[in-house]
């Protein structure tokens, strides 16, 4: 699609709109008020390079871009607009954006596309953008989770090295970090990780009866065992967020088990709805399960491991267990941590060591 059209058709969108608005017989002097920006929403395609902007606002407002999380140097792209809706040609190279929709007289939100247009990762995405319950936003451009990071392409690392990622915490075991290792090339990075191995021998008997029921049943009983697996990991994840201004990248190896489990224990300490914290979980059959069987015949080396060998026998809605995630996997690890230390807080500051103090900070440092 041409720049000129999508002009048009932006235009065209905001002109309905003040046009349906502006009928005979009503007042011409109104009342303002402040009207707060919900519900943004920003998505991407990756072929046309195109931006789609929605939001819920009841006033026109103008929208500029940014390649900063904070939205300094912005560029205004509109004024005006009461559509609700609003479309952007991006420049072919992949940057990342950052759009600032601003309603009259009322401050500005700054939104951006969750999912980062990345060819050699799936699942990699912001955590920022929610609402806390107290009506803080967590930052853009703080926290990443994704998946195994070893297929990046140059492409993607000239879009990954402006986010000044500084510390990532690899979340996989010994051999899967030896088998596809992660060669991170966009600046120098603290990186988080402990020495644990995977026994996977112990799934090969239960395979050869395992039906969608039996594998949501395993993977609920797994759940719990993540939290003494990972607390390493996560105790100086952590740590490193309280003293470290640069982004941070979580990740395992497919960004939702594992990688679920960390940015639910993130969310949670920022204050996030547990509504919200579950939404977030559940967005990997969007951008994991969905695409996992394209991208693993792109980067494959023609060899067959025997875990995607045994993978490959399973009956389609066994693998699709094995691909997605379902809210009673997380579920059960929080029934957990709220049976053993009260809840989900007391887990992180009985099991991981946060004092009241590093909450505080925490949210004083990611949080607006």
């Amino acid at each position: 699609m041409q720049r000129s059209v999508i002009w048009f058709l932006s235009a065209a969108l905001a002109f309905s709109t003040l046009t349906a608005c502006t009928t005979a017989g009503q007042p011409t002097s109104t009342v303002t008020t402040a009207v707060s920006v919900t519900q943004t929403s920003v998505s991407y395609n990756d072929d046309s390079h195109i931006y789609t902007l929605s939001w819920n606002a009841g006033v026109p407002v103008s929208i500029a871009v940014s390649q900063t999380a904070d939205g300094s140097n912005s560029r205004l792209l509109a004024e005006k607009i009461s559509s609700g809706m609003f479309l952007w040609q991006g420049p072919e190279t992949e940057q990342r954006q950052f759009f600032i929709i601003t309603p009259e007289n009322s401050p500005a939100i700054i939104t951006a596309s969750r999912l980062l247009p990345v060819e050699g990762a799936l699942n990699l995405r912001d955590l920022g953008g929610y609402k806390t319950a107290d009506g803080h936003t967590v930052r853009w451009g703080k926290i990443y989770r994704s998946s195994m990071l070893a297929h990046l392409t140059a492409d993607d690392y000239r879009l990954l090295t402006p986010l000044h990622i500084g510390t990532i915490a690899d979340l996989r075991a010994n051999e899967e970090r030896a088998k596809d290792v992660t060669n991170w090339q966009a600046g120098e990075v603290t990186r988080i990780e402990t020495d644990y191995s995977m026994d996977y021998s112990q799934f090969a008997g239960m395979m050869k009866e395992m039906d969608a029921a039996k594998a949501k049943a395993m993977f609920t009983t797994m759940y719990p065992g993540i939290l003494q697996q990972q607390t390493a990991n996560f105790r100086n994840m952590f740590r490193q967020l309280l003293h470290d201004d640069d982004a941070l990248l979580f990740h395992c190896s497919a960004g939702k088990d594992r990688t679920g489990m960390a940015a639910m224990l993130v969310l949670t300490a920022l204050g996030v709805p547990q509504e919200t914290i579950m939404q977030d979980y559940l967005l990997s059959n969007t951008y994991y399960a969905a695409n996992i069987a394209s991208f693993s015949q792109q980067h494959s080396d023609g060899k067959q491991g025997a875990t995607s060998a045994m993978m490959s026998r399973l009956p389609p809605e066994v693998s699709a267990v094995f691909m997605g995630v379902s809210p009673e996997y997380l579920q059960a690890a929080m029934d957990s941590m709220s049976a053993e230390h009260g809840s989900v807080m007391g887990y992180l500051q009985q099991e991981l060591g946060l004092s009241d103090d590093d909450i505080a900070t925490l949210r004083s440092r990611l949080l607006m």
